[in-house]
């Protein structure tokens, strides 16, 4: 439930930084919090914040921007490839 609703907040407001991812997650995990959802669970605080802590790292690698290569035109690719050069 936690994981989703981070995932699904981060995907809808496109944060731009990892210091933004990470305030998503703690407020839509504090949210969580606040409304109960978490009364009947064994989570404590720490958890609370080591499960910040890995939310935070795993949805940055996951949509992290990609480094855009040069396009290369086919004979280099080639040469490349078969070992030409």
């Amino acid at each position: 439930m936690l994981a989703d609703g981070c995932e699904a907040r981060v995907k809808a407001e496109s944060p731009k930084t990892p210091e933004e991812i990470e305030i998503i997650v703690s407020e839509n995990i504090r949210l969580a919090l606040n409304q109960g959802q978490l009364d009947n669970s064994d989570l404590t605080l720490k958890d609370l914040r080591v499960i910040t802590r890995s939310f935070t790292r795993t949805i940055q690698n996951t949509y992290h921007h990609r480094v855009i290569y040069p396009k290369m035109d086919v004979s280099a690719q080639d040469e490349i490839i078969l070992g030409k050069k």
